[in-house]
């Protein structure tokens, strides 16, 4: 994850969520960018190639984000993220 860390930052930054569901996302696309650098390494790119093939590949172009914000903005997921905040900040849970 270290390798993508600058790319990753800078996707957490557009994305207009609330936290849990863009660490969600941040989390997913790490796991993503790690497999496709190995996948490109195993044929044969190096680093730099195998690096730059991954953050073609995942396309985090302004529509993705606008899709992938849609997708984690579900009725039930705003409904989970809002309990999760809640749960964080009433002194009384936990």
């Amino acid at each position: 994850m270290s390798m993508f860390r600058e790319i990753l930052r800078q996707t957490n930054e557009r994305l207009r969520l609330p936290q849990p569901a863009k660490s969600r996302i941040i989390l997913e696309m790490a796991a993503d960018l790690d497999e496709l650098f190995l996948f490109y390494r195993k044929q044969g790119l190096g680093e730099d190639d195998a690096m730059r093939a991954s953050v073609d590949k995942l396309g985090v172009s302004d529509e993705t984000l606008v899709q992938l914000t849609h997708i984690h903005e579900s009725p039930l997921q705003r409904l989970l993220d809002g309990l999760s905040s809640q749960a964080r900040s009433d002194p009384a849970v936990g």
